[in-house]
């Protein structure tokens, strides 16, 4: 009976953890490329992938680290708004219907073996009017 408690705590905690290989996740390629943003600060873009969300055209999940606290929430946001007008030029043909910019609380370089990640998603979309508004927003950010 201890032994089988054991097992089903160890299932459990490895559930709420992301498991990943050296520099890649179940998702893809974890990078560690450095992005100097408009304001002088710096993120690390790590993936950009597909988004699909049921019913909705397609987008585009961009995860980053922000060097910054994930407890800072406004900080966050002003980095990820730093951040749109890069994502959009690094999209280059592709037309997503929306963009999610999540932050993640760890490094490339931490993301190996089993680990915890903690996140912050900004969600954009693009309208029918054809410029990107922050979900909720009813001013265009384009």
């Amino acid at each position: 009976m201890k032994r089988t408690l054991t097992i089903a705590i160890a299932f459990l905690a490895a559930l709420a953890c992301e498991r990943a290989t050296p520099n890649s996740t179940t998702f893809g390629k974890v990078n560690e490329r450095i992005v100097r943003l408009p304001s002088g600060d710096s993120i690390e873009w790590q993936l950009t992938l597909p988004a699909l969300v049921k019913g909705s055209p397609p987008g585009l999940l961009v995860e980053f680290h922000p060097f910054h606290s994930m407890d800072d929430t406004v900080g966050l946001r002003s980095l990820a708004l730093d951040l749109f007008p890069i994502a959009l030029r690094e999209l280059g043909p592709r037309n997503p219907r929306f963009i999610v910019l999540r932050a993640v609380s760890l490094p490339a370089k931490d993301r190996k073996g089993i680990y915890k990640l903690h996140n912050y998603g900004f969600v954009f979309d693009r309208r029918s009017d054809g410029r990107w508004y922050r979900l909720g927003d009813s001013i265009p950010l384009t």
